[in-house]
């Protein structure tokens, strides 16, 4: 009986080590298919070109906000609606709100009417790529809530890692 016990303590630490193993080589897979993602992802986002700076860089800062509260970043969402007012040479009353958000549920309860204003801006100057309009209908207590990417893949600013997919495209900007 103690052999069998033993036996079976044995079979499991080897199984534990095994999985461990194809864990590590997974990750190994993970990370380079994340690798290559990211360079995919930069070619895409290098497609999208503006007929003028200005909106280039409306979009560019729009972008440091969103991405700022997909990482759940307030101090980024903060200072990326600073660089925002600066490009803008106004103040937008949704800017100005994220600036001084305390919270990120402040900072996200800005992002359909920011999206909107900023799709007013720049979807008229662009000359080649696509802006992808996105819609998650559980944002803001399930009222629902756009945002603007410059790729396809989802990644919500409303719930940062707690709901990081959901959502869907609604339309493209050409």
């Amino acid at each position: 009986m103690k052999n069998l016990k033993s036996i079976a303590i044995a079979s499991v630490l080897v199984l534990n080590l095994m999985a461990c193993k194809d864990a590590g080589e997974t990750n190994k897979v993970e990370q380079d298919t994340s690798k290559e993602l990211k360079e995919e992802e930069l070619s895409k986002t290098a497609e999208l070109e503006f007929n003028n700076e200005t909106s280039e860089q409306l979009f560019n800062s729009y972008l440091k906000i969103k991405d700022a509260l997909v990482a759940s970043n307030l101090k980024e969402a903060n200072s990326g609606a600073k660089e925002l007012k600066e490009v803008l040479g106004e103040d937008l009353k949704t800017v100005a709100i994220i600036q001084e958000a305390k919270t990120l549920e402040e900072a996200r309860a800005q992002m359909p009417r920011l999206s909107d204003e900023i799709e007013e801006l720049v979807s008229s100057s662009i000359t080649s790529g696509a802006i992808y309009k996105q819609y998650c209908p559980m944002a803001l207590n399930n009222t629902g809530g756009y945002w603007l990417s410059s790729e396809e893949k989802i990644l919500n600013p409303y719930f940062g890692d707690k709901m990081l997919k959901c959502g869907k495209i609604d339309s493209k900007i050409q």
